[in-house]
């Protein structure tokens, strides 16, 4: 489906300061930190990686299967996409920025090739 691009209202109004922050901080962790593998080329993205390990029948924590996710929106100055993946008990590396942040490099990439015809594709995921 398509979805024509429009305008968020106000999401934190009085807060634009703190909201600019925090995607600066959401940008590093792309550019520099642990989700380099979410770069894209030519749009500057922000996101997060996430590496947590699964809960055992017995309430202990897991030493061998985990929950690797990367949740981000770009472009990141003026966002039109978000995208959450969560891959449960990967295989190999578990690592969020390792495994969970190259496939939202891949679909945002593929995504914003219809920003710039002014549309952008979403997800019926779930429904």
């Amino acid at each position: 489906m398509i979805q024509t691009r429009r305008k968020a209202q106000g999401c934190f109004r009085g807060y634009e300061e703190t909201a600019r922050l925090v995607t600066e901080i959401l940008v590093k962790a792309v550019e520099d930190g642990t989700g380099v593998n979410a770069r894209l080329n030519g749009y500057r993205a922000a996101g997060k990686t996430g590496t947590a390990q699964k809960i055992e029948p017995n309430g202990e924590y897991s030493h061998t299967k985990f929950v690797a996710s990367f949740i981000g929106f770009a472009p990141a100055d003026d966002p039109v996409i978000s995208i959450a993946v969560v891959l449960d008990e990967p295989r190999g590396s578990y690592y969020g920025g390792t495994v969970a942040a190259p496939v939202f490099k891949y679909v945002a990439s593929e995504l914003l090739k219809y920003e710039k015809k002014g549309t952008v594709l979403f997800s019926m995921a779930g429904k």
